[in-house]
């Protein structure tokens, strides 16, 4: 054991610990320093015989550690709890040994280190006996048994109700009634009361209470008086030290009370001192019994100072509704001080912890403590409010006065005092009438001011009768949807007027109107609609084409709107009445392009459709019948160009020789005929022995003929209509008489062969056989029979003009027979004959024109995204003919979109479709056969491109590169709902594919802080904060309707969030701690401190200033706005004038909020003092037996300067020759010589010197004794 400097701690508590125990203290596994609580050990139950810790306590002195429960006063339990812990290990249950752990002493165990030691003042002349009392508290680990933390638990709950058993306690007892001390002189040095263990940590910081202020370390741990000072009575000092110590690559820092009282004895100007006795360790010691004595009657005393006032809490809460007129009270906060008269009478001021503004609406009575309000309060304004609360003695001189703090925040309550908001008195949108109902078209977004149940909204529609009932609206979130589908040409316009109303009390409930004007937008659901299903006009056929005046007006109607109403007009395609009549496409004005003719066209039936310009466009059609009104414009015509007959001599008066007819091709009386006989100039025949009857143009004779006079006539015919201008033409006729038979008949050929079509008719004639009779008259003429070859009667022949005609007397059927050979037989009347062979080849006709297999008209839709040369439609036609004659082609018109297979009728695209470009074509088919002549049928085809979803919406804002689509701005203080910015899209498809709606991308609606509806109105759906996030970039999507496979376009939408000035500047600490070495020049830069603000722009201008105060006379500040806070100095600093500490507070104001930092200026000393060192005398007594053999003294010199007063060095410059006096001249102290222990008196004067690093000073001493 070491009797010097202390004992090993660890044979100390095992010694004590060793009855009845097989193990002995564990291994230390670290020592902690809580920065809140205590000194620790911390021990594990698991490792004996190992070191806990160093406790000694530097220097010489007796000392001993004990433990003892310094709470109770008790012998320490830690022998029977490690004796226990043994015993819950031995225990096998896992439950048996957790109750085991569970009834173990919880508490930590407390250790605590005792000195005492006599000190000298030899300066002063007196002695003072110093105890020194050092808790620790010692935490045991056991694997078995953790509690630790709540060792540690109940450790922090006790010492916060009785701090001071956390306190190190060092008692000074002083040997006289009155010690006085000088400046700068040692008094105590710390590291005499501060464990061995603790010799490597570093004293961060001394902080001194309750009057400490005479007393601070100085650089050697030291604790020394910064001015002369006499202490008559008991003293007590409070501070405390910061050590920052570092075990195991970790630093822990301690803040740790200590309690300094001073006595002085007023019993006895001499403190009794044992004689050293050499078997105890130490050198002089105080018997110990009177020392305890001493010490417990010393702590019964109390101070006599000025005590602070208290709050009986350092936090109040209070809270006022808003709207309350100017000096309601709010709270009334007091404190106390027990000290009697001006020391005890408080006055209260308040100050603003946050918000400049606060001050404006609270003041507090400086009497009473009563805190009322300056004006009515607005909780939309502010909600919170942040005060200290300042409670101020009296004591007298001001300098004595002492305060006490508490903090009070006042919440100011919400009043429905304000109506829900919209942002627009009125909306207007735009709705498809063919959208599906129950999504959302608009969302009605108000706010309120208020909060709570004051600011929670419910929508309703305030006139929900018709036609408004066909919307609805979510009552929460103001949600407005269709309940059905809506229809323009019922309902173009609805007005619906939207309340928004809080749920505060009913009472006191507040709303707002606005009106949501809704257009319905049409769509093309309706066809144009003609005013007469069919149309008649007659027109006479001598009408001259003009393609200005027209013939009729067709009108048709649209019940939609826009394009969609629009009506367009055309001409279905009919062949050749194409070039007679055109319509205008704008107004359906018909008119006559070509010349109108009765006789070839009686009538004409036109198809007109009208189409309107909707997408797809709707068409509907109706018929035009145009009658041609005939006019006398033809001359009758002769079925023969003349006409020639030969008659017998000898017929009867009235005999029918010929009959001559014409035709006119006029109508009713104009085409009725008057036939007549005219000479060469045009007269009546009256000479003529033939009649002719007017009406049926039988040429009769009107008397005997006689060939021997005339052998024949040549005369004119005259066929006049009626006509109201009559018109005439005229025939001539030969009317040859016959002489009798005396020649047989012969056949120029003796063989025919012809052909014929099947499809001639019974009577059309085949050929035409001549035979040739010499006679004239009747002995000339000749009949034809057929004799041979004529199955069926299928022929037969007439004899006509000494010819035989051959005609068709029954239905030809090339496919039963295609040849007939037939015998021809020519006889004159007296039956001279001959003999002839006609072939005739049966021809198979083109009878039949090719047939559609509809109608003339054809419809069918295609999508627009069929790839080229897909079949789309195909047409079959049919033709009841055979091979050739039923072979059909097929061709369309135009063919730039589309072609057909000439053979199978299938149409096929000839390019790509674009319904956007064109949405509908009209094309003519026509089916041909290959017969000579070719016959035909046309059809009309109607192709409808329908729609596919093929094109993106397109956002209607072009975004530059790098730069966004959209940008808006939204203030930092906007509420939810508040609309910022409304963007839109458009969609080239129709229906469906062309409705567009919008939504975000995922993740790129800001975090859920901004909203859009389907109108692509963007809002704030949560409070944002620039200091936070300054800007966002959100993604917006345009998305069309379809249902399977939506087209999207995206876009930026860049918002910038606009600053309200809502965040007070900061400081990077709370506390800046700077050196300054004294005596620089006035104007030394002391710090630059800078306090930034969150906020931007004038917001974030940082202006400083210092708070006054007793120390900020001596600084100022500079610096231009925005710039750092630069102290400086105004005066002169000078560490030996005793201050060397100044305290400014700084304050960082953007207005109205501010913040503050404590700044800390240290001076720092410099060797700029000679030492001090002045005359003294020493006397003497030398008692018999008790000659002093150690130091009675040290030279009374110090330096002003703190930096040099270890740095001393002492000399005897003169005086001793005799070797009387021995001198340490590092310390000063000072011996006796042995030579001087006799009882003669002896006297002597001493030159001393003492001198620091670079000045010295010297004086005299006087030694006597007695």
């Amino acid at each position: 054991m070491n009797t010097g400097m202390g004992f090993n701690a660890a044979t100390r508590v095992s010694a004590l610990l060793a009855d009845g125990l097989a193990f002995i203290f564990m291994a230390l596994q670290f020592f902690a320093v809580s920065p809140t609580v205590s000194f620790e050990i911390h021990m594990s139950s698991s490792d004996p015989g190992g070191k806990i810790t160093d406790l000694s306590l530097p220097g010489a002195g007796w000392h001993r550690v004990e433990i003892n429960d310094i709470w109770h006063n008790e012998q320490t339990l830690l022998p029977e709890i490690l004796y226990s812990l043994r015993m819950c290990q031995t225990l096998n249950d896992v439950e048996d040994r957790q109750r085991c752990c569970e009834s173990l002493q919880s508490e930590p165990l407390p250790l605590y280190v005792r000195k005492s030691w006599t000190k000298s003042f030899s300066s002063s002349s007196y002695i003072a006996q110093v105890t020194s009392v050092f808790p620790f508290f010692v935490f045991i680990h056991d694997p078995q048994c953790n509690f630790v933390k709540k060792q540690r638990h109940l450790l922090r709950s006790r010492l916060k109700k009785k701090p001071h058993e956390n306190v190190h306690k060092i008692t000074i007892q002083l040997s006289r009634g009155e010690v006085c001390t000088r400046a700068g002189k040692s008094f105590l040095p710390l590291s005499r009361v501060i464990p061995h263990h603790f010799k490597g940590c570093r004293i961060k910081t001394f902080t001194s209470l309750h009057g400490m202020r005479l007393i601070s370390p100085s650089p050697t741990k030291d604790l020394v008086f910064e001015k002369e000072e006499c202490i008559k009575e008991k003293s007590s000092y409070l501070f405390h030290l910061t050590f920052s110590c570092s075990w195991h690559s970790r630093t822990y820092i301690q803040r740790i009370p200590f309690l300094l009282e001073i006595y002085t004895d007023h019993e006895n100007d001499t403190m009794s001192v044992e004689k050293p006795n050499k078997n105890r360790p130490g050198g002089q010691m105080v018997r110990k019994e009177k020392m305890d004595i001493e010490i417990k009657r010393r702590v019964k005393r109390q101070s006599q100072g000025n005590r602070a006032p208290t709050f009986a809490e350092t936090q109040f809460t209070e809270h006022v509704p808003e709207n309350q007129a100017a000096g309601f009270p709010v709270i009334t906060i007091t404190a106390t001080d027990d000290d009697p008269g001006p020391a005890g009478e408080l006055t209260y001021r308040m100050e603003v912890s946050n918000d400049r503004r606060s001050l404006d609406m609270f003041t507090i009575d400086p009497t009473s403590g009563q805190v009322t309000t300056t004006r009515e309060l607005d909780y939309e304004e502010m909600t919170r409010h942040d005060f200290t609360i300042i409670a101020t003695d009296g004591a007298l001189p001001e300098s004595q006065q002492r305060s006490a703090t508490a903090h009070l925040t006042v919440f100011v309550d919400d009043v429905n005092d304000w109506p829900p908001m919209f942002s627009k008195s009125s909306e207007r949108i735009t709705i498809p009438e063919n959208r599906a109902p129950g999504n959302d078209e608009f969302v009605a977004a108000a706010t309120d001011r208020d909060s709570g149940k004051n600011a929670e909204i419910r929508y309703s529609i305030l006139n929900p009768g018709p036609p408004n009932d066909a919307f609805r609206i979510d009552p929460t979130t103001g949600g407005v949807s269709t309940r059905r589908a809506l229809d323009r040409e019922k309902v173009a316009f609805y007005n619906i007027t939207i309340q928004a109303m809080d749920q505060g009390k009913l009472s006191e409930r507040k709303s707002a109107t606005m009106s949501l004007l809704v257009n319905v937008k049409d769509e093309n659901d309706n066809k144009p609609k003609f005013e007469q299903q069919n149309y008649v006009l007659t027109l006479r056929e001598d009408r001259p084409p003009n393609n200005t005046v027209e013939i009729l007006n067709v009108t048709a109607t649209d019940a939609d709107e826009g394009d969609n109403s629009h009506v367009s007009y055309r001409l279905v395609s009919q062949g050749a009445q194409d070039s007679v009549f055109k319509i205008n496409e704008f107004t359906g004005q018909l008119y006559l392009t070509s010349p109108l003719d009765y006789e070839t066209e009686h009538e004409y039936q036109l198809k007109v459709w009208a189409q309107d310009q909707g997408q797809p466009a709707e068409i509907n059609q109706t018929t035009v019948l145009i009658k041609v009104e005939d006019v006398n414009d033809n001359t009758p015509e002769f079925y023969e160009a003349s006409y020639s007959r030969n008659v017998d001599e000898d017929v009867d008066v009235g005999y029918r020789v010929v009959k001559v007819e014409a035709e006119d091709k006029d109508s009713r009386e104009n085409a009725e005929i008057e036939y007549s006989i005219v000479d060469s100039n045009g007269r009546p025949g009256a000479s003529l022995p033939f009649d002719i009857s007017s009406t049926t143009g039988w040429i009769t004779t009107n008397r005997a003929l006689d060939r021997e006079l005339e052998s024949g006539y040549t005369f004119a015919v005259m066929a006049k209509d009626r006509g109201v201008s009559p018109r005439s033409a005229s025939v001539s006729v030969t009317i040859s008489l016959r002489d009798v038979n005396d020649n047989a008949p012969e056949f120029e050929n003796k063989t025919y062969e012809t052909s014929v079509s099947e499809e001639a008719g019974k009577g059309d004639q085949v050929i035409i056989v001549q035979a040739r009779d010499k006679d004239e008259g009747d002995n000339a003429r000749m009949s034809y029979r057929i004799t041979a070859g004529n199955e069926d009667d299928t022929f037969q022949i007439r004899t006509t003009g000494g010819q035989g005609v051959i005609t068709v007397n029954q239905k030809l059927d090339a496919r039963k027979i295609n040849r007939y050979v037939l015998t021809i037989r020519v006889t004159d009347v007296d039956g001279l004959s001959d003999t002839a062979k006609v072939t005739i080849n049966v021809l198979d006709t083109n009878r039949f024109a090719p047939e559609f297999q509809r109608t003339a008209q054809f419809a069918f839709n295609v999508s627009e995204d069929v790839p080229v040369g897909t079949s789309v439609f195909k047409v079959f036609a049919t033709d009841q003919d055979r091979n050739e004659n039923a072979r059909i082609t097929y061709s369309i018109t135009p063919q730039t979109v589309f072609r057909i297979n000439p053979a199978t009728g299938d149409i096929s695209t000839r390019q790509a479709l674009n319904r956007e470009s064109e949405s509908s074509y009209i094309l003519q088919v026509t089916a041909t056969d290959n017969g000579q002549p070719p016959l035909s049928d046309k059809a009309n085809l109607i192709v409808t491109v329908k729609d596919v979803n093929d094109n993106k919406p397109r956002f209607d804002v072009k975004p530059e590169f790098g730069k966004p689509g959209y940008t808006g701005q939204v203030s930092e203080a906007a509420v939810t709902g508040t609309q910022i910015l409304q963007i839109s899209a458009t969609d080239d498809d129709i229906g469906v594919f062309g409705q567009v709606r919008y939504t975000f991308e995922e993740g790129e609606d800001g975090g859920g802080a901004f909203s859009i509806d389907n109108q692509g109105v963007i809002r704030l759906a949560k409070v944002v904060d620039r200091e936070e996030q300054a800007s966002y970039d959100l993604v917006a999507l345009a998305v069309d309707s379809d249902p399977v496979n939506p087209q999207t376009a995206s876009v930026v939408v860049h918002i910038e969030v606009t600053d309200v000035n809502d965040e007070p500047p900061t400081f990077a600490s709370p506390d800046f701690t700077v050196f300054i070495e004294e005596n620089s020049p006035i104007g030394t830069t002391v710090a630059e401190i800078t306090a930034t603000d969150p906020d931007e722009g004038a917001n974030a201008r940082v202006e400083y200033s210092l708070v006054p105060s007793a120390d900020s006379d001596s600084f100022s500040l500079s610096g231009r706005l925005g710039d750092p806070a630069i102290i400086t100095t105004l005066v002169s600093l000078d560490y030996e004038s005793g201050k060397t500490r100044y305290e400014l507070t700084l304050k960082a104001e953007s207005y109205p909020k501010f913040s503050t930092a404590r700044v800390v200026i240290l001076l720092q000393d410099v060797n700029d003092n000679v030492p001090v060192l002045k005359d003294f005398t020493i006397i003497f007594n030398n008692f018999q037996d008790a000659f002093p053999s150690g130091p009675i003294g040290r030279i009374p010199a110090y330096d002003p300067d703190v930096s040099d007063q270890n740095k001393l060095v002492y000399k005897i410059l003169a005086g001793n020759e005799a070797g009387l006096l021995r001198i340490n001249e590092t310390s000063g102290e000072l011996t006796l010589d042995p030579g001087l222990d006799s009882d003669v008196p002896r006297s002597g004067v001493f030159q001393m010197s003492v001198s620091g690093e670079c000045l010295h000073s010297k004086n005299c001493m006087g030694l006597k004794t007695l």
